[in-house]
């Protein structure tokens, strides 16, 4: 029988075999205590919200509205805004009209103008068998009024056949707008006015120089038309007698001279024009 000490001996060998090839087995207390440690860890760490689910309720995060102050506006006095000046234009308000005429052009072609001369501008050529209402006309019966398709402007009566009631002295005089104006008149010695004598006026000194015509009537007075700014020196002058005169033979003759032959004026002043025809 063996002794105690071996088998002593043989009991811790198996011990130190455990030692050397398994692993090292701590005792309880240890465990807890590195529980406790990782536990401690865990709760240190920043946790992560997780995502909601369909049965939670998100709360929006608070809106801040800043509150925007709108300016008061206060409405301006409406400012007075200045009439435009009037573009000078015939009146027909005082010539009464009551009645029109009806004319047709019988040349080629005529000048519808601004005003009642042949210096002042055109506003439309209007051709052969136009078809015109007459609506007045300018002292000295050889201008008139006139509409037409191509607008309102002044024609020469001397180019236009004329319906009923007739040529212009039927007509109602037309008011004018602001323009120069120039009458003159032709007589004989003993003073009687002398019809059909055409004057011309003619600007001087200068090449192509503007020209215009007028005529005289029963009375012996002729009325010549200008735009109202036109300045400088001009010449009126006695060119030719018509047919229709009562100086003239039936071969359309006369036997007289007008003295003086031309008169030179200085626009803007206005002379008196008179012309006297002597025998």
């Amino acid at each position: 029988m063996a002794t105690p000490k071996n088998v002593s001996q043989k009991a811790s060998q198996p011990t130190a075999q455990m030692r050397s090839g398994r692993p090292h087995a701590f005792p309880l207390p240890v465990y807890l205590l590195l529980a406790g440690l990782l536990a401690a860890t865990l709760a240190c760490t920043r946790s992560v919200s997780p995502l909601p689910t369909q049965n939670q309720t998100v709360v929006p995060p608070p809106t801040f509205s800043i509150p925007t102050v709108m300016p008061t506006l206060t409405p301006l006095p409406p400012s007075e805004t200045p009439a435009a000046s009037p573009t000078p234009e015939t009146s027909l308000t005082q010539a009464g009209l009551s009645h029109t005429v009806q004319a047709r052009v019988n040349v080629d072609a005529i000048n519808l103008r601004v005003g009642p001369g042949s210096i002042f501008p055109v506003l439309a050529i209007l051709p052969q068998n136009t078809s015109v209402v007459i609506r007045g006309k300018a002292r000295g019966d050889e201008w008139v009024l006139a509409e037409s398709q191509s607008g309102s402007g002044w024609l020469a009566a001397a180019f236009l056949e004329w319906g009923n009631p007739g040529p212009p002295a039927t007509l109602p005089l037309v008011e004018m707008p602001p323009s120069v104006i120039l009458q003159g008149s032709v007589k004989n010695d003993s003073n009687q006015p002398i019809d059909g004598v055409i004057v011309a006026l003619t600007q001087k000194g200068i090449q192509n120089a503007p020209r215009t015509e007028a005529r005289t009537q029963a009375d012996g007075v002729f009325f010549i038309y200008l735009p109202h700014d036109t300045i400088g020196t001009w010449s009126v002058a006695v060119i030719a007698v018509d047919c229709s005169s009562s100086i003239v033979d039936a071969d359309c003759q006369y036997n007289g001279d007008f003295s003086p032959t031309e008169i030179e004026i200085y626009l803007p002043d206005i002379p008196t024009l008179l012309f006297t025809y002597q025998q």
